[in-house]
């Protein structure tokens, strides 16, 4: 209304307990529920072979929400995108014509997040109990690689 005088407030980091928490407790708050998010919006069905197909919150550059597969066989898991992201890549004309180029600068940015190139599929095997670590690992690569963003020609020309 006219006349109304404002105040500005200066929230906490996180919400939740309204700042009674240390900055870390804040941090750690948040991470959880953003956590919580992703597993609660997360779709699964079954896929061939053993495989599960799933539909993450996140798009790729199309708007279209991302996907991987995933197989749990023994005390091991096994994560692929089924080369999805590196075919629309090259549908799109992002990678560059050279295949080899774009394959060892690829596998190169890959590598940093522990994901491999296999075909491809951006690809990961773990041991269950490393599943929680280097899940985030793979998730981050697919995110990476799916950016509307995303080139290889900034990673070749560093030395």
């Amino acid at each position: 209304t006219p006349g109304q005088a404002f105040r500005k407030v200066i929230l906490p980091l996180a919400a939740p307990g309204a700042g009674h928490e240390s900055r870390a407790d804040a941090i750690g708050v948040l991470k959880a529920a953003v956590w919580r998010q992703i597993a609660t919006e997360t779709r699964y069905e079954a896929a061939s072979n053993g495989w599960v197909r799933a539909t993450l919150p996140f798009c790729d550059r199309h708007g279209d929400r991302l996907q991987y597969f995933f197989r749990h066989e023994d005390d091991t898991y096994q994560l692929s995108d089924d080369g999805a992201l590196v075919r629309d890549l090259l549908a799109c004309s992002q990678l560059p014509a050279d295949t080899g180029s774009w394959r060892r600068s690829l596998t190169a940015r890959l590598a940093v997040f522990g994901v491999e190139l296999n075909g491809d599929a951006l690809y990961m095997r773990c041991d269950a109990g490393q599943f929680s670590h280097k899940f985030g690992d793979y998730l981050h690569a697919l995110l990476v690689v799916a950016d509307p963003a995303f080139s290889l020609a900034a990673a070749e020309e560093q030395p």
